[in-house]
């Protein structure tokens, strides 16, 4: 499937209109940089990057918010801040939504920064300046009922994770992804080489040339294995 300027720009103009619907129909709606965000935010505590950790935590994040708290967050285009730290040292002292079973990885609910500002001063941004590619192992006998492609060139590891959050939580709060659906990861350097069709993208500036869009990010269904067993 070839993504083309227009397919990307209208996926762009989708993603603005649902998280803000006042803007539809007008020139805002295809100028993300002249949108303001409003002031909702959440905050992920990672103490190490694990794909499928974060994979399953924010579809259970989202899957978890009340409708309000998940129109607030939509609204401010789901904004999150990724933060280096132990979520298990830090319970105690700060409250969390939602925590990974092996404790790596945890969320705050959405709310306005102030609630969290005692956190993101206490940590640092979480360190992903390595680039995306190396910090991604494909296994491409893995199967699930959605496929979560992610373009690694000219990207860094924080690129990723932030494609993918955002991805995820939206294609959640859309219903493009069940209660139960296996999520797998497919890592590739552009997306244009993938067949598609996407059920949801992540498009934004190409690193390579910003005055083009380019595909972060998107969200496949792959068709059912045909069955080999035979008619009676």
């Amino acid at each position: 499937m070839t993504l083309d300027q227009q397919q990307l720009q209208e996926s762009l103009d989708e993603r603005i209109r649902a998280c803000r619907p006042e803007l539809a129909g007008s020139d805002l709606a295809s100028d993300p940089a002249a949108v303001e965000p409003e002031s909702t935010v959440a905050v992920v505590v990672l103490r190490r990057f694990d794909p499928a950790v974060l994979v399953a935590g924010a579809c259970a994040y989202a899957r978890g918010l009340s409708p309000d708290e998940a129109l607030e967050w939509r609204r401010s285009f789901t904004r999150t801040v990724f933060l280096a730290g132990d979520p298990e040292r830090l319970a105690g002292r700060h409250r969390f939504a939602s925590v990974s079973p092996d404790g790596s990885t945890a969320w705050t609910e959405p709310g306005p920064p102030e609630r969290t500002e005692p956190l993101r001063r206490l940590l640092r941004a979480f360190p992903g300046t390595v680039p995306l590619a190396d910090a991604l192992t494909r296994d491409p006998t893995a199967a699930g009922e959605v496929e979560l492609h992610l373009a690694t060139a000219g990207r860094t590891l924080l690129d990723g994770i932030v494609a993918i959050h955002h991805l995820l939580a939206e294609a959640v709060l859309d219903g493009l992804i069940h209660p139960g659906d296996q999520v797998v990861l497919r890592p590739a350097p552009r997306l244009g080489a993938v067949a598609g069709p996407f059920t949801a993208l992540r498009v934004g500036p190409d690193p390579f040339d910003p005055s083009r869009l380019t595909a972060f990010a998107g969200l496949s269904r792959p068709d059912p294995a045909p069955s080999t067993e035979e008619s009676p």
